[in-house]
């Protein structure tokens, strides 16, 4: 794929107000409905329509989606800018047999518990923004993530728009302003500091925040409200 993400612009079935949209890493598709219901027809029941483009930057890709309060698009968009360049390539030792025994009291056995290392590379090399564009593929503006990445994002009716990223939730207005950031860990007793946000949606009482924590099959997942 090159620097730029491809869109394909599409619209639902579904008696929404607005468009509905599919992502899947930086593909968006935007497609026609066709006649008939999906369950009377053996054939695709959308079509593909206009496909436009907006550039990211150097592996740049889209990270998450959503739809603000006025119908424009909040695409959180990731790259690697070019003076981070390549990480360097190191000849690794030899790899020594580890010693048996639980990983946790044994020193001699690397802690492959938890996302530490994977978010600490995915910080260093990669910026974060939120790229605001309309039904047209426009980019209206673009609101830089230095604090919050933007791995999910959640538009209210009211104008308020959550953003969950590694660790840290973001609450922000219409205008890209921050209103404001906390840590997950200050309010889960300290836990889940480098949680990886999957989910935010909120109502007009209550946020909810879907995470993970560890990348193993022992990996948990939890919603809080």
């Amino acid at each position: 794929m090159d620097d730029s993400c491809l869109f394909h612009l599409a619209e639902s079935l579904l008696p929404m107000s607005h468009l509905f949209y599919t992502v899947g890493w930086a593909t968006l598709l935007m497609v026609a409905p066709l006649a008939g219901s999906a369950a009377d027809l053996d054939e695709p029941t959308h079509k593909e329509t206009d496909p436009i483009r907006f550039d990211i930057g150097p592996n740049g890709k889209i990270e998450t989606m959503a739809m603000d309060s006025k119908g424009r698009l909040l695409c959180g968009v990731s790259w690697i800018p070019e003076q981070a360049g390549e990480p360097q390539k190191t000849e690794e030792p030899p790899r020594q047999p580890l010693p048996r025994g639980n990983p946790r009291n044994n020193p001699q056995r690397p802690n492959r518990k938890g996302p530490r290392n994977f978010l600490d590379d995915d910080a260093k090399f990669r910026k974060y923004a939120i790229k605001v564009v309309d039904e047209k593929g426009t980019v209206l503006a673009t609101w830089p993530m230095n604090e919050v990445h933007p791995k999910m994002i959640h538009g209210c009716d009211d104008g308020t728009i959550y953003v969950g990223g590694h660790g840290k939730l973001g609450r922000f207005n219409l205008e890209g302003k921050r209103l404001e950031v906390i840590e997950i860990a200050k309010i889960l007793d300290g836990k889940y500091a480098e949680a990886h946000v999957s989910g935010v949606t909120a109502n007009a009482k209550y946020f909810f925040v879907a995470f993970g924590d560890g990348f193993s099959l022992r990996a948990t997942e939890d919603i809080v409200r």
